[in-house]
């Protein structure tokens, strides 16, 4: 029945056509946008427009980059949770959606923190992937980076690739044995001398993730430390929102300061 309704709208717009240019309002990524004068409508499938995608066997597809990088070894942009342009300062006297932690306007679910609206995931019309990049592409979720920490094999370098940028090697677990090691500088597996099912090189599938540092103000920690955003709005505490954090010697989801400039690597879902 659905179908047929949709379809029947889609008619009656193709006949009005007919007539001269029209104006008609679409609905995209949970908004309601008017599109002007419009003569003509052309349906496609959204892709990954143009941007290089990595198949690490999970329930979606990677980006081979940082939004706002060319190469993987590039560290990128830094965005506000929730924000999708570059800035100069990350803090929450320059923050979108809020002038302090209990001033928030938008995604806020706790009285405390400001305006409650119960939004929890970000909407594509403030994703900083799916605004930069295109095509279908977006953030992802806590549970898809959880499943990227899970799914693969973690391997930290001081020089990916001879390009002299550190971080974390993702590889695409060729035994399921090795899904969820991590490998740290000392050569141990979380502390303790493990033996992997399979050998891993730069010739296989894999990501890599540079340490970029963040942004509080001021940027720190290049090379050292990184904190990547999900879509997700922390539950505890609505001036948080998840992200996955890693340095040399830990690799964890935790709540990060959402009016604080952090990297993004996008997914894609076909």
């Amino acid at each position: 029945m659905q179908r047929k309704i949709i379809l029947s709208v889609l008619l009656c717009l193709l006949s009005s056509f007919a007539m001269g240019q029209q104006d008609i309002w679409y609905w995209r990524d949970g908004e309601f946008y008017k599109g002007e004068s419009v003569d003509s409508i052309t349906f496609s499938k959204p892709g990954a427009n143009g941007h290089e995608v990595v198949d690490m066997g999970l329930s979606v597809k990677w980006a081979a980059c940082n939004v706002g990088a060319s190469a993987p070894w590039e560290t990128g942009d830094y965005y506000a949770w929730g924000e999708t342009d570059v800035k100069g300062n990350y803090s929450w006297s320059t923050y979108e959606w809020g002038t302090g932690t209990d001033h928030i306007t938008k995604y806020c679910t706790q009285e405390a923190n400001g305006n409650v609206d119960g939004l929890t995931r970000l909407k594509g019309c403030d994703d900083a992937a799916r605004i930069n990049m295109g095509g279908a592409w977006r953030m992802p979720t806590e549970a898809e980076l959880l499943e990227l920490l899970s799914g693969c094999y973690w391997q930290w370098t001081t020089d990916y690739d001879g390009h002299g940028t550190a971080g974390f090697i993702v590889y695409k677990a060729k035994d399921s044995a090795d899904k969820g090691k991590i490998k740290y500088p000392t050569g141990h597996f979380l502390d303790k001398d493990v033996t992997l099912a399979a050998s891993y090189s730069l010739d296989d599938t894999h990501l890599f993730l540079p340490a970029a540092g963040r942004n509080d103000g001021q940027t720190r920690k290049v090379n050292s430390d990184l904190f990547y955003w999900t879509s997700s709005l922390s539950e505890n505490d609505n001036q948080y929102s998840v992200a996955l954090y890693f340095s040399s010697s830990d690799l964890n989801m935790l709540g990060w300061s959402r009016a604080y400039g952090s990297s993004v690597r996008a997914v894609l879902q076909e």
